[in-house]
């Protein structure tokens, strides 16, 4: 049994987790529930409780350990900074109406760099970022606007990761950002902030590092140099942890 307390727009993984669920239908000793988590206090409400409850968390971006852990059978949750046996890391993955476009090999893309997002605290190096890229004579897209999700529209967006072939990810409310996820799924290969200590990003081939302004484009140019085997990695990687049959697989065995 699955219920969702979430609802769209506001909240974005909406259909994520509904398909993640819809490969759990089998199930029926386990009550799914879906719902948010207070980021400060890590303190969340179900309407019930048991060994048969688990819990699916969003909106955790300050990374609290979840309350309740021991009225719940598991918690899988949004920005878990380390697993335990009870506390799980669950995927962002990607915004609600971003669309699957049909995959475009590093060969036919025509942008080497592209960024589009919110200004945001994460962020404040982006026009630096831009012009450290710029010198470099590659063909890159960067770009900020005032609020989330106000910029492309989200064809034009999925269009322009389908033909970007590096893109930078940095985090979003907290480390961690929907564009990691839309990113890789569009096999472009990516670049963030450090991400948390869990299976979802260790040996991941995002390339995690704090000091842009001094490896931005030295790691750039690392990933165009061999951009067919990243592209090809970064797929790989979103098939293995982040496409929702493999979310409903890891759920499935860590019951």
């Amino acid at each position: 049994m699955f219920t969702n307390l979430l609802y769209t727009p506001q909240f974005c993984e909406v259909a994520y987790l509904n398909e993640i669920f819809g490969h759990l239908e089998d199930l029926d000793n386990y009550h799914f529930i879906a719902t948010e988590v207070n980021r400060h206090t890590g303190e969340f409400d179900l309407p019930e409780w048991g060994d048969h409850v688990v819990a699916m968390l969003v909106s955790n971006e300050h990374y609290k350990v979840p309350q309740h852990l021991d009225r719940v059978h598991r918690i899988w949750s949004q920005y878990v900074w380390k697993e335990t046996d009870k506390l799980l890391a669950l995927p962002l993955g990607p915004v609600y109406d971003i669309p699957v476009l049909p995959y475009r090999p590093p060969s036919e893309r025509s942008l080497d760099v592209f960024f589009s997002g919110q200004k945001h605290h994460h962020r404040q190096g982006v026009s630096r970022w831009r012009e450290l890229l710029e010198a470099t004579g590659l063909k890159i897209e960067i770009n900020e606007t005032g609020y989330f999700r106000c910029g492309l529209n989200p064809q034009d967006y999925a269009e322009k990761l389908m033909d970007a072939k590096v893109a930078l990810c940095p985090g979003g409310g907290g480390l961690e950002s929907f564009r990691l996820f839309e990113a890789m799924r569009s096999g472009c290969a990516t670049i963030s902030y450090g991400l948390p200590e869990n299976r979802l990003y260790v040996g991941s081939p995002t390339r995690q590092f704090w000091e842009w302004e001094e490896l931005l484009v030295y790691t750039v140019r690392e990933l165009l140099a061999n951009i067919e085997e990243e592209s090809k990695n970064a797929l790989q990687w979103y098939k293995d942890f982040y496409e929702p049959a493999a979310v409903a697989q890891h759920i499935r065995v860590n019951l």
